[in-house]
């Protein structure tokens, strides 16, 4: 429900223990992009409505750094289902963890 620094994101899901699972982590790029829901109009949050009742359309952070600044980091923006790269990890964007 919150909103995160890249490292606090990481942080929030490795730590996180849900439904008896303490394997959770946030997810790479390219994983984190599969959930979008292409066939959803923006900006309305373009995922899975049954499957992500609530979810916001905002910034979710990625694991993923940019291989040539690594203070930067890839996220997804669910408002538009764009991925985009080079995002500060300073800035605050929301954690999907998965496992």
């Amino acid at each position: 429900a919150g909103s995160y620094l890249q490292a606090d994101a990481v942080a929030y899901c490795d730590g996180l223990t849900l439904a008896g699972y303490t394997d959770w982590r946030l997810p790479s790029r390219i994983e984190l992009v599969t959930l979008v829901d292409y066939s959803v109009a923006s900006p309305a949050p373009t995922l899975d409505a049954t499957a992500f009742p609530g979810a916001p359309a905002d910034l979710f952070w990625s694991a993923s750094s940019v291989a040539d600044s690594p203070s930067t980091g890839w996220v997804v923006a669910f408002i538009i289902g764009g991925v985009f790269d080079g995002v500060a990890t300073l800035n605050l964007g929301r954690a999907r963890c998965v496992r």
